[in-house]
């Protein structure tokens, strides 16, 4: 076994001080760039790679967190600063993310991308300065691509259930395509031809049509009196009754396949003459469909950071993973809703 290069073999190779080598191996701008650039291509020829333990050590004691844990960064790109703690789904995923980050001696910080003053580059200037290796980018509601920016390359950097995050870094996703084929699947085997799917804009985008393609395959696989469009409604809440209602009069499905949480309010608005699957997540009580398992996805996005914090895996943009988690049926019974469908 080789020894390996420390910063003092760094500065004895460049003449400097070793606390100058640490200053610009963390890229600080209080060093000339120049200086820089020489230092960081010395340390590459040498095969420099940090301590991470000596790293780790020094971060645990200077933290304020629960103790011996290390500080990851949550990203909170909603417009609500309490959006993670207050709704439903949103305190599921950060729950479940946090108890995992305890669990693997880390904690969650959380950083709002909407405070005043705030942008992008501030914001990835202030978590460095912090110390935080790690960042979440949580997506639910809403999807910022201007925040995904060259800013985060100095970090390991993980999001998860929106796959346009993919286009920047890994991805944990729930596996859209075979939950869909699942709930599909089941309502077929039970004599359901007439299924409609009714979807957001933005959730079409965020799976980038797994779900809407997966209908589309069942839809050309039926009788002409059996086929119907997609449902896809704006942005506008205030407009979907009417669009909803529009589409469901027109084409009359024996059962309604719907993601979105709102949605199914909406569609609930018909009372008891809409039979409804949901292919998200689910609350004690609702419809038949899938549960998602937000708790099992947020878990797998910290569990993915963690192994590329350790791996020094920095950067965004370059290749990239998605890790697809396949939900499971629950909240109901076929049997019930083939019997309101009768009724």
């Amino acid at each position: 076994m080789t020894t390996p290069v420390t910063q003092r073999d760094v500065a004895a190779a460049c003449k400097v001080h070793p606390s100058t080598i640490c200053l610009a191996l963390n890229n600080s701008p209080s060093i000339p760039l120049a200086t820089r650039q020489r230092i960081q291509l010395t340390a590459q020829k040498l095969g420099y790679r940090p301590n991470a333990a000596a790293r780790n050590l020094a971060f645990m004691r200077a933290e304020k967190g629960p103790p011996a844990s290390l500080p990851l960064a949550w990203i909170n790109q909603e417009p609500q600063r309490d959006f993670w703690r207050a709704n439903p789904a949103g305190r599921a995923h950060f729950e479940a993310a946090r108890r995992r980050a305890t669990e693997l001696g880390y904690h969650l910080e959380e950083f709002g991308l909407h405070e005043a003053g705030m942008s992008t580059g501030r914001l990835a200037q202030i978590i460095h300065a912090r110390g935080i290796q790690g960042v979440v980018f949580p997506c639910l509601h809403t999807y910022d691509e201007d925040l995904f920016q060259p800013a985060w390359a100095k970090f390991a950097c993980i999001s998860f259930n929106d796959h346009r995050a993919a286009d920047w870094m890994d991805v944990v996703c729930p596996d859209y395509y075979h939950n869909a084929d699942r709930v599909i699947t089941e309502l077929a085997r039970r004599g359901f031809d007439r299924m409609g799917l009714v979807l957001t804009e933005r959730f079409d985008q965020a799976t980038h049509g797994r779900v809407t393609s997966r209908y589309l395959r069942h839809a050309a696989m039926q009788g002409r009196n059996n086929r119907m469009p997609v449902c896809l409604v704006g942005h506008e809440r205030k407009q979907w009754l009417a669009e909803v209602e529009r589409w469901y009069r027109q084409h009359r499905p024996d059962v309604v396949l719907c993601h979105d949480a709102d949605l199914v309010a909406t569609l609930e608005e018909f009372g008891q003459e809409v039979c409804l699957v949901q292919l998200g997540a689910l609350s004690a009580g609702l419809q038949p469909g899938i549960d998602e398992l937000p708790g099992e996805v947020a878990a797998a996005a910290i569990e993915r950071l963690a192994e590329k914090i350790r791996r020094h895996e920095h950067g965004i943009g370059e290749s990239t993973q998605c890790h697809l988690i396949k939900g499971r049926w629950t909240g109901g019974e076929l049997a019930a809703l083939e019997s309101q469908a009768v009724a």
